[in-house]
């Protein structure tokens, strides 16, 4: 706690002592120059000019731009015997080639997201737990997909496109590891255009082992920097 107060008490009557002012400016000088805290600030107080001032995230008492925060999360399964291809992800948490068991959908609104001067990343982590049996070589990966295109005229026909993955939106799963828990996570990406997208997964080379066994739940996070 700063407060101002005076090394000496000028009356009337005293001499002219320069020294003896010079302190209390000096005084006044010591808390205006850095360490004006609350103990300076009426509760409540009207600051009409601290919305221009420009205090960093390194000022703050609590600096949160860079902090994680929580877009979506989900299931995330990987079947034995899945195919190379990519597929949309269910409600449910395993693989489907339709949307018949509800898609997982993620909408992107930047500017919900967005904090002035800085840029929105995002982060896309699967964590997961794997059965004994490796991937070997096969290539996994969950990633973020725009939604391009939506047809079918039956429920039991509800099927999505899924675009372009989101570049290095993917996170891909350790094709070596077992009988473990872990987290793969992709590198964090700039925020893709706004609109309705899916985490959806990818085997992009060789098909998933029949016998192996991999469940978890994905979650996608932004920060800005």
């Amino acid at each position: 706690m700063t407060s101002l107060s005076f090394p000496y008490t000028l009356a009337a009557a005293d001499p002219r002592d320069v020294n003896k002012l010079n302190s209390n400016l000096n005084a006044v000088a010591t808390v205006l120059n850095g360490n004006v805290d609350s103990a300076n600030l009426a509760s409540g107080a009207a600051l009409a000019n601290l919305a221009s001032a420009s205090v960093t995230d390194a000022k703050l008492a609590s600096p949160n731009n860079g902090a994680l925060r929580t877009v979506a999360y989900g299931l995330a399964h990987v079947p034995g015997g899945l195919t190379q291809g990519k597929w949309v992800i269910n409600e449910s948490g395993t693989s489907f080639s339709d949307a018949t068991g509800g898609i997982q959908m993620v909408p992107i609104y930047s500017a919900g997201l967005a904090v002035a001067g800085k840029t929105t990343y995002f982060r896309l982590s699967v964590a997961y737990v794997q059965n004994a049996t490796t991937l070997g070589t096969s290539v996994a990966k969950y990633g973020l997909y725009p939604i391009t295109a939506v047809s079918g005229a039956t429920y039991a026909a509800l099927n999505v496109t899924m675009g372009t993955v989101v570049t290095n939106s993917q996170a891909a799963f350790n094709s070596a590891v077992s009988s473990t828990a872990t987290i793969a996570s992709s590198p964090d990406f700039t925020a893709p255009s706004d609109g309705v997208y899916a985490v959806g997964l990818a085997v992009t080379v060789n098909d998933v082992p029949a016998n192996v066994a991999i469940a978890g739940r994905w979650i996608l996070q932004s920060y800005n920097g």
